[in-house]
């Protein structure tokens, strides 16, 4: 940051969603009595702004038998030396390709349409799109005198269809993104390697998946071999 303060984001798979909370004697998780803290939690997030508890979750990511324990201890010391408060959220992602039975009079834009993870780095721009469209549709689809608002429907009814399969292709994205940072297993170079070819098969026509995929592993293990 400009104050030359650090701000690290961290994603890790939990076994539990209360994995932020501290143990209590018996080995189990210290429930917060705290009505704000506890409505938070159950929407999968919460705010961290003591500095000793956000340091003791910070030193648990990275203290033996957390997530971050074998990584780099440059990358162990950013996670420890991050300024500020401290905030757990869980992920959540609708299904990709998720639908909905049109309704007359209502509809949606954004994560309330189709939910992802950040992995893409592409979910407020489908959203900006999605606002865009549906402005253009209401501003095209003004009911006429006597046509009961069928012309707004209809028009609402287009974005809808036109918006589905233009935000699965990016929540494809982001799932298949998902699963090879987080569940893949594999080291990070490989890991680097196939999110730019995943990357660059998203940016070129489907004809093109070979060459984008072999151009991406060439550049990754390219510089490696060079030095």
């Amino acid at each position: 940051m400009g104050d030359g303060s650090l701000i690290v984001a961290a994603s890790a798979v939990q076994a539990s969603p209360d994995w932020f909370l501290p143990q209590d004697r018996d080995g189990g998780k210290q429930d917060d009595a705290n009505s704000e803290t506890k409505k938070s939690r159950n929407l999968g997030s919460r705010i961290i702004d003591d500095p000793e508890e956000a340091a003791r979750i910070r030193s648990s990511l990275v203290e033996e038998g957390g997530p971050f324990a074998d990584w780099h201890p440059l990358l162990q010391d950013a996670i420890r030396r991050s300024a500020g408060r401290c905030v757990a959220r869980s992920l959540y992602v609708l299904p990709v390709g998720f639908r909905w039975k049109h309704r007359r009079g209502i509809t949606l834009v954004g994560d309330a349409a189709h939910l992802m993870t950040p992995y893409a780095g592409e979910g407020v721009n489908v959203a900006m799109e999605d606002a865009l469209k549906l402005a253009r549709a209401i501003t095209d689809g003004k009911p006429a005198d006597g046509d009961g608002g069928d012309a707004l429907d209809a028009a609402v009814v287009a974005y809808e269809e036109e918006m589905w399969p233009r935000a699965e292709k990016v929540a494809r994205l982001a799932d298949e993104l998902l699963k090879l940072w987080m569940f893949s297993g594999k080291v990070t170079r490989s890991v680097v390697a196939a999110a730019i070819a995943l990357h660059a098969k998203f940016q070129t026509p489907r004809l093109l998946h070979p060459v984008a995929s072999a151009l991406s592993y060439a550049l990754v293990y390219g510089q490696s071999i060079l030095g």
